[in-house]
């Protein structure tokens, strides 16, 4: 009977099956089996598939196909308390003026900083180095003295201690109410030694010649903080972004509050700081997804404005001209 193999196929089986002995005969583990080092001159040859699968050569399995991504939409993001919290926040009434007792604040250690002096500006529309202040309170030996503020009006507050080792600290969006007669306005400050913990954990490099920070929280109007939201920085009235290293906090036991570099929205502190702020005046926007939607919305923004080598403050709160009802987002 006719032999079904040529001539030409024979030697070529043969050789095949003489080079697979010759080579398996330096492993151990029997046919298959490929030592960490065996075969790897052979095997990173240009080779055939059917040729390595014959010799033994280790494979790599395909990689999974990548998940599909939307560009227009970050992850999957829902605000606090699966979209209920309060909305349309409490506007206090305009025209009476206040005593308080004003307290510079350490913004870690919450105790009083002594002489220190606090600026107010009744204006936000303008940068406020271009302003006189409206009244200034000099809090002498005990960080605090008594103070006489609007109501109703939207303060600006500059807090100066630089002797001792304190960034020059603003804070914007201030409203007093006639029931906060005789009680402590806190204004806060922020030491360089906090400062300099901050930007360490944060793995940013802040440049205070000529840039500034900015910081605050996400409230909503109960003044509980809003989880799952994005905080972007534009320009005052024209909305262009503007690049800024934008870091979220977490609560973390023992230690409090610390900046997260891992985490792209807010946590269930609220609390967000931009690092390298060029000086200049801001709107911070906290962004999110509703319940059910598909599209990013503004939640709230604050005005701001950013100096060189100082902390800026400021809160972002729903708008009151918001027209989604107070109790939950729809």
């Amino acid at each position: 009977m006719k032999s079904i193999l040529s001539n030409k196929h024979v030697w070529f089986v043969s050789a095949v099956l003489l080079f697979s002995a010759i080579v398996l005969s330096n492993c151990s583990g029997g046919s298959g089996y490929v030592p960490g080092s065996s075969n790897s001159s052979v095997c990173s040859q240009s080779l055939s598939a059917d040729m390595k699968k014959l010799l033994g050569c280790p494979t790599t399995p395909s990689a999974p196909p990548a998940p599909p991504t939307n560009t227009n939409l970050p992850p999957s993001i829902v605000v606090a308390n699966n979209g209920v919290f309060s909305y349309n926040c409490f506007v206090p009434p305009t025209g009476s003026t206040i005593a308080v007792t004003v307290s510079a604040t350490d913004f870690q250690t919450n105790l009083s900083i002594p002489d220190s002096t606090i600026n107010f500006f009744s204006t936000t529309s303008d940068t406020v180095k271009n302003n006189p202040p409206d009244s200034t309170v000099n809090t002498g030996s005990n960080g605090w003295l008594p103070g006489l503020l609007p109501t109703g009006i939207p303060l600006a507050v500059e807090g100066i201690n630089s002797a001792s080792g304190y960034k020059n600290t603003y804070q914007f969006g201030l409203t007093l109410s006639p029931t906060d007669a005789n009680s402590i306005f806190k204004v806060l400050m922020i030491s360089s030694n906090t400062v300099n913990l901050v930007t360490a954990l944060s793995h940013v490099t802040q440049d205070w010649t000529n840039d500034g920070a900015i910081a605050g929280t996400v409230w909503d109007c109960s003044g509980n903080p809003i989880q799952n939201a994005i905080v972007t920085l534009v320009n005052a009235g024209t909305d262009v972004s503007v690049s800024a290293n934008i870091i979220y906090f977490r609560y973390s036991s023992g230690l409090g509050d610390i900046p997260d570099p891992t985490l792209t929205l807010t946590s269930s502190d609220g609390i967000f700081l931009a690092f390298n702020v060029p000086p200049g005046d801001y709107d911070i926007i906290a962004q999110g997804v509703l319940p059910n939607g598909n599209a990013l919305v503004e939640l709230g923004r604050s005005y701001v404005e950013s100096f060189a080598g100082s902390v800026s403050i400021s809160n972002i709160q729903p708008e009151t001209s918001t027209t989604v009802t107070t109790t939950s987002i729809q």
